[in-house]
């Protein structure tokens, strides 16, 4: 059902042009009408817990609320659904585990909508209800917009988008669990030379900051190792671009031996993936963490397949012939059961945010102290269901140790391996 709606989603996208990702404007794999029931009823359920009502049986000493941000509504509210699902997950595992701290641990989300003014407004609100850490955006732009709410009221905040521009302001109080795009972009260049033999590859990019910085690493990192990407082979299309024919004509009538894409949006993904297999294109083709999403997946088709991508998560890691942590395994068996249908990368970022506040609030033996649970916080060192985290020397506060090499394979992103890069 959920991959059903999923595909009319963003078929309907594909025909009114709709595009976004991370710079959080009108996302097209999620729906543009009213709220799915099951994301209504997930802001209905965390409602109720944020003002106290139960979320599960067993006898507690008070209840801790965490907050969080996400688009309950609007056009991005499909991947709002995977992203509370996820938070939802976490919550009901640590309450039959007793809690934090002996305290029931409630969920407090507000809707980020698709607007920075709405994202911002709903962090403030969480802000001046007290809550003692908040999850935040998935979308970079909305991160970035409330960084000097986070930093003045001295909350700490899980960003999950990718920019590296988050963690670049140096704000003590966010935490960023993503592969940022300045790793992603070495990464990318090192699976292109020795695993795909590119040599020559062309690079398409939409112009959104966040890919931009991806291809600027990627064209860096080509360059140290020996591959320079002449400038008339890297290609930019703005994020509402559906029409690739003329982009697909050079590239096609070139001497490349392969071709590169950071896509932002599924909506432009599946257009070009689709323009590329009509055109007959046979070079090898990697593209960013986006294709390989479901909603990609579900409405590329064929177009899909062959594809090989850097991604964040994969929900096909079980049965698969993969040294795969036990808590990614556990994760995936228990929200396909809890939720029949697979997860996606927003779930396992949701899921891991949730413990990574558990942990924090054990560490300094509060619930209620920011300032000592944000000081725990630089003591993570433990693997999540989408990662490991730790912190590093060679960034700020970015958390993230490997990311995955996936091949789409018959309608599916399998994961080939991790690629460990600290």
């Amino acid at each position: 059902m959920m991959r059903k709606q999923m595909a009319m989603i963003l078929t309907a996208a594909l025909v009114t042009g709709m595009a976004g990702g991370c710079s959080g404007k009108d996302s097209s794999n999620t729906p543009s009408g009213a709220a799915s029931s099951q994301a209504q009823e997930a802001a209905g359920e965390t409602g109720k817990e944020a003002e106290g009502e139960p979320a599960g049986k067993g006898s507690f000493d008070g209840t801790v609320v965490l907050g969080a941000t996400a688009p309950l509504t609007g056009p991005n509210q499909l991947t709002g659904e995977y992203y509370v699902n996820g938070m939802k997950q976490a919550v009901d595992e640590i309450n039959a585990a007793g809690g934090i701290l002996g305290k029931e641990l409630v969920l407090d989300v507000q809707d980020e909508g698709t607007d920075q003014s709405i994202a911002i407004n709903a962090t403030i609100k969480l802000i001046e209800s007290g809550v003692p850490a908040i999850i935040g955006s998935y979308f970079s732009t909305n991160c970035m917009a409330v960084l000097p709410e986070i930093e003045k009221n001295k909350v700490p905040y899980f960003a999950n988008g990718s920019n590296p521009d988050i963690s670049a302001s140096e704000n003590p109080y966010v935490w960023q669990i993503r592969v940022t795009d300045d790793f992603t972009g070495p990464i990318m260049a090192d699976v292109a030379l020795n695993e795909l033999n590119m040599k020559n590859p062309a690079v398409l990019y939409t112009t959104a900051s966040s890919t931009t910085i991806q291809k600027d690493n990627f064209v860096k990192a080509m360059e140290e190792r020996g591959s320079v990407i002449p400038e008339n082979n890297i290609y930019g299309a703005p994020e509402n671009e559906s029409n690739f024919g003329s982009i697909i004509n050079q590239i096609l009538g070139s001497d490349v031996d392969g071709l590169v894409v950071m896509g932002v949006s599924e909506a432009w993904d599946v257009a070009l993936a689709q323009q590329l297999q009509s055109a007959g294109c046979d070079i090898p083709l990697m593209g960013s963490s986006s294709f390989a999403s479901a909603p990609f997946i579900e409405v590329a088709k064929d177009a899909a397949n062959g594809w090989f991508t850097v991604a964040d998560w994969s929900p096909n890691i079980l049965g698969q012939d993969l040294d795969v942590p036990e808590r990614a395994a556990e994760f995936e068996t228990n929200y396909e059961s809890l939720y029949g249908a697979k997860s996606a990368m927003q779930s396992a970022w949701g899921y891991d945010c949730v413990y990574l506040f558990k942990e924090a609030c054990e560490r300094a033996d509060t619930t209620e102290d920011r300032e000592k649970i944000n000081e725990a916080m630089n003591a993570t060192d433990v693997q999540g269901a989408n990662n490991y985290y730790k912190i590093y020397g060679d960034s700020y506060h970015v958390m993230s140790t490997y990311i995955m090499l996936c091949e789409t394979t018959d309608g599916e992103a399998v994961p080939v391996r991790t690629v460990s890069f600290r």
